[in-house]
């Protein structure tokens, strides 16, 4: 029965390691569905002008998605840190305990008997703890396991809603771009209109023809004689 218990005791230390090794890729990944969230929602909401119907659809998507992941890394935190194991006391402690016992049954009067007595009594002892810490760590291993479930499931439905929260920011900057024909509509108004106004304007040159102005017939000049021409003005 001893053999059988401390492969219990161990074993429920072997399950501790392996459920919180467990947890590594799903931290990851949470990691990055911070930084994912975080970011996409900086990009999204510094293009907002208005709140229209979809920026409420783009928050309906992103808090959900963030409350997830925080559910999440609260659960994961909760595997590595949250339950109480049970171990044997340390080694040195145990001999001092088994010495205790021979010394006591020698005071007894035991005789040649005391070390095996003491034996028996500390297997017993150790016997009795192998099935007291096993059975801790059992439970605590089964909290473990639930703490990580949860986290699991909060994780799984938190993706979808990150990657929805993607596809807007994909649609918001395909949209600014132009390419999905709103911007080119407007565009190709905008060039209509200025096209419009430009025929207009030699067709408005046609009508109102300006009407040139006829040169001003140069007087004569009178010169009395023994005058100098310089200093007679034109039309004296």
């Amino acid at each position: 029965m001893l053999e059988f218990f401390e492969r219990a005791y161990y074993h429920e230390f072997e399950r501790k390691d392996n459920i919180i090794n467990g947890t590594n890729l799903p931290i990851t990944v949470i990691a990055a569905l911070y930084g994912s969230i975080f970011y996409i929602s900086d990009s999204f909401i510094s293009t907002i002008d208005e709140i229209g119907f979809k920026e409420f659809l783009f928050i309906a998507f992103a808090l959900p998605g963030a409350f997830l992941i925080f559910v999440s890394s609260y659960y994961f935190a909760r595997v590595r840190h949250s339950v109480e194991y049970e171990y044997l006391n340390e080694p040195n402690s145990l001999k001092e305990y088994f010495d205790g016992l021979v010394k006591f049954y020698q005071q007894s009067g035991k005789g040649p008997n005391s070390t095996y007595l003491a034996k028996q009594e500390f297997e017993e002892y150790i016997n009795k703890n192998y099935t007291k810490c096993a059975t801790t760590n059992y439970n605590s291993n089964i909290v473990k396991s639930y703490f990580k479930y949860k986290g699991q499931i909060a994780l799984f439905y938190s993706i979808p809603f990150v990657f929805v929260c993607a596809i807007f920011l994909l649609w918001d900057k395909v949209d600014d771009k132009g390419l999905l024909g709103n911007n080119n509509v407007e565009y190709e108004a905008t060039m209509e209109q200025e096209m419009t106004d430009n025929d207009k304007k030699p067709a408005e040159q046609e009508t109102t023809p300006v009407i040139p102005e006829k040169p001003v017939e140069p007087p004569t000049r009178l010169i009395k004689e023994d005058t100098d021409p310089r200093k007679v003005k034109n039309g004296d």
